[in-house]
């Protein structure tokens, strides 16, 4: 990654008070036809919606070995490219950069959200805000591993 910036500004709190999430990268491909559009970021709730990636936008994807959707949020950013993750409350601030033409499958372990609701908020390395996305977590198990409904 080299030097890469942390923009302190969109932060509403020290540094100290947000638990760094692992961006684990599951899948990344150049798609030229999207990069007309401008970044965004879509929530994958299931392995349906994963799987459903492979004929639109048409990404080769791990098949064999999809992600666990119990132990990790899944989520998808077309024209962007998403590099860390810092959590505090119900917002999960990502930076990255705008990358036309990317799209890159990720996952961040549940392990660390304790709220039933979250916004994921991509930020570039100026601060601008490239995209969000908000996700419910379904919290009838009692636990963080719940379902998640997508939204925008």
């Amino acid at each position: 990654m080299g030097n890469w910036l942390r923009p302190p500004h969109i932060y509403e709190f020290p540094t100290v008070e947000y638990i760094p999430i692992p961006v684990r990268t599951v899948a990344a491909e150049l798609r030229p036809e999207l990069a007309a559009w401008g970044p965004s970021l879509s929530v994958l709730p299931d392995v349906d919606a994963y799987r459903s990636l492979s004929s639109n936008p048409g990404l080769t994807l791990p098949a064999d070995r999809p992600p666990d959707f119990g132990a990790n949020l899944v989520l998808a950013a077309f024209n962007a490219e998403v590099r860390e993750c810092n959590y505090r409350a119900y917002k999960a601030t990502l930076v990255g950069r705008s990358y036309p033409g990317l799209c890159q499958v990720f996952q961040l372990t549940r392990r660390y959200f304790y709220k039933d609701s979250l916004q994921f908020c991509l930020y570039d390395q100026r601060g601008t805000m490239l995209a969000s996305a908000r996700t419910d977590l379904d919290s009838r198990r009692g636990d963080r591993r719940g379902r998640l409904t997508a939204g925008g």
